[in-house]
């Protein structure tokens, strides 16, 4: 089924894991925090060998078959993770071997796709029927942008893990200075709370610390998209 960011984190805290998922949005750190969040879930924070396969592209669906239908070991569960697969770029014969294997996936295995390095066709047939097929027995959800008050609440909760203090109204301020990006937000929270030794994060150090490095950052990813170097603006959101 087609489900939001907030059933998919309620579902992962009470440990009702699907057997295979399809992430994917425009908010591709949000994508890989529940990447994470469901990783540690089913197999730990340091999973063994046996138990974790993670996988780029479009591998071959026998070799996830193979390792799915295989028991964990110390584990209740196996977890392949598959990142940037792609169902325009599979032959047919691909495309069914991996709706083959979800339809009779094991009670012991996850299979974790999600997407980061481009945008799916979502109105494709090939991906239409691959995500018909997942939407059967799993979960689909799509990442999207945040509003300034959620960024803003996961600011402070960053904040207070660092043992810093800061105001709802400057959590929201530098929500707003990154243009709710979570990856720059993260980066220029973590400048504030490293400049901060202890006490409240003002707007006076936001100004001093994140405006520069925020608004240069902003010019030259608008540099390299007005200038159509694409592949230059997309690495640097993901630096």
């Amino acid at each position: 089924m087609a489900i939001t960011e907030t059933k998919l984190a309620s579902d992962i805290k009470s440990g009702q894991l699907a057997p295979v998922y399809f992430l994917y949005g425009k908010e591709t750190f949000l994508t890989k925090t529940y990447v994470d969040r469901i990783t540690e879930k089913a197999v730990g924070k340091d999973p063994i060998d046996f138990n974790y396969l993670p996988l780029r592209d479009n591998p071959n669906p026998r070799e996830l078959s193979d390792f799915v239908d295989c028991m964990p070991v110390f584990s209740d569960k196996k977890l392949a993770v598959i990142n940037d697969l792609n169902p325009e770029a599979m032959d047919a014969k691909t495309l069914d071997g991996y709706i083959d294997l979800f339809e009779q996936i094991p009670d012991t295995a996850i299979v974790l796709i999600y997407i980061t390095g481009f945008e799916p066709q979502l109105k494709k047939a090939s991906t239409k029927k691959l995500l018909a097929a997942i939407e059967k027995v799993g979960c689909v959800c799509e990442m999207k942008p945040l509003t300034a008050m959620k960024v803003a609440q996961l600011i402070t909760k960053k904040v207070n893990k660092q043992k810093r203090l800061i105001s709802q109204q400057n959590a929201e301020y530098i929500a707003e200075i990154t243009m709710c990006d979570l990856t720059l937000a993260s980066e220029e929270t973590t400048k504030l709370c490293a400049y901060t030794k202890d006490g409240e994060i003002t707007k006076e150090i936001i100004d001093k610390v994140c405006v520069k490095s925020v608004e240069a950052s902003v010019y030259d990813l608008a540099g390299k998209i007005i200038s159509g170097d694409t592949a230059g603006a997309m690495k640097l959101l993901d630096e």
